[in-house]
């Protein structure tokens, strides 16, 4: 950034104001520079709970200074950006960037394809159950695209054969 010769009149002389020129090392890459994380929290969160010093103690360890944390709550009704401030190894402490109120979830229809239950956990994230006999047709861990429910229910229209009754 360059900035245009000014004159000023402190301490009673004119002098002229210096091109700003920024040194090599001063400029780096964010991601050599520091880690970004991404928190997934229960529903009934609130971007100020992370405020508390000691909501990030099992995870302090592991931050540091400058880092960037993504959180988000679940049911996605809200996105916060916090930048690490401070930290130790049992706690951190956090500044509140920006938060961001996001649209409710277009899921229209709640209703399971028949035969199968579609449900989302800490371990498997969606998932899907064949009901008939109980196999998991597929889970978040397996396949990225099962982000949501209606992409579960589209898993299963696309994985869903037609087979015709055996005979002689």
């Amino acid at each position: 950034m360059s900035k245009q010769p000014e004159k000023s009149k402190a301490n009673g002389g004119e002098k002229e104001r210096q091109t700003l020129v920024i040194p090599l090392n001063c400029c780096h890459l964010a991601e050599a520079r520091r880690n970004t994380w991404e928190i997934t929290l229960p529903d009934d969160a609130r971007p100020e709970d992370l405020l508390d010093h000691s909501a990030l103690g099992p995870i302090a360890r592991q931050l540091t200074l400058r880092d960037m944390i993504y959180a988000q709550p679940r049911d996605g009704s809200w996105l916060a950006i916090y930048r690490v401030i401070q930290c130790d190894s049992t706690r951190a402490q956090l500044a509140l960037l920006q938060r961001f109120e996001l649209p409710p979830s277009v899921d229209t229809d709640d209703a399971d394809p028949p035969g199968h239950k579609i449900t989302r956990d800490d371990v498997l994230g969606w998932h899907i159950v064949r009901l008939a006999d109980g196999v998991l047709m597929g889970s978040q861990i397996d396949n990225p695209d099962l982000r949501n429910r209606e992409m579960c229910r589209r898993f299963v229209k696309d994985h869903a054969t037609v087979r015709a009754p055996r005979g002689n």
